[in-house]
């Protein structure tokens, strides 16, 4: 019923990247970028103590609704991979932030986000491999630049709240989805389709799919 209530805007599918923009980001060379990867996943030397890094976590969870989503994916990440260097990621996310923030000149908050991680970055599901535990770590995410709804949510939810937006998470049955507060409205992006705004009706209709077409 809320979503219902909210105001969306729907604009259709994003338009593809050029050509040249596809070879570039195929390079890594989009937001300044050296490879696919960013610098410090394996063989990266520890930049904070195990420890540390705990006490960090449950700083965070004790913060409640004010969390940093973002850094406590790092954190997560990082029991999975103690290896792995925190910095590099948590510069990457700044260098997001910012290719976002002059979006904003040229585009509504909800394209600027769509265009940025979606489209100029490459961020999207992975429809192919959909149970690998790599789309659940957020480091492998912004690695691989794709894993599942939660994690490009939360990547979504980061950047927006940087940039001084209200966005949150909305667990829509059977798909995550966020939405963008801005100007008096509201709208729902999906960040698995390349953050692709949703309407109403197209919620109702994945409401069907997934629940049957007698649903309400």
């Amino acid at each position: 019923k809320r979503l219902a209530s909210s105001c969306l805007h729907c604009r259709g599918t994003l338009t593809r990247p050029s050509a040249t923009l596809s070879r570039k980001r195929e390079r890594g060379k989009v937001g300044g970028l050296t490879g696919r990867r960013v610098p410090g996943y394996t063989g990266g030397m520890i930049d904070e103590p195990t420890e540390r890094r705990h006490e960090a976590l449950r700083a965070l969870c004790a913060e409640g609704m004010t969390i940093d989503l973002a850094e406590a994916a790092l954190l997560l990440s990082a029991e999975r991979t103690p290896q792995l260097a925190l910095q590099p990621y948590r510069e990457f996310l700044g260098r997001l932030v910012e290719a976002a923030q002059a979006a904003l000149g040229k585009a509504t908050p909800p394209l600027a986000l769509a265009e940025t991680l979606g489209r100029d970055f490459g961020f999207r599901g992975d429809h192919d491999t959909y149970e690998d535990l790599q789309n659940a770590d957020f480091a492998r995410m912004l690695d691989r630049r794709k894993g599942l709804p939660i994690a490009l949510g939360i990547l979504y939810i980061h950047v927006a709240r940087a940039l001084g937006f209200t966005c949150v998470g909305l667990n829509f049955p059977g798909h995550f989805v966020i939405r963008l507060d801005h100007a008096g409205e509201r709208s729902i992006l999906d960040p698995f389709h390349g953050g692709q705004l949703r309407a109403v009706s197209d919620l109702r209709n994945l409401y069907r799919e997934l629940r049957g077409p007698e649903a309400a």
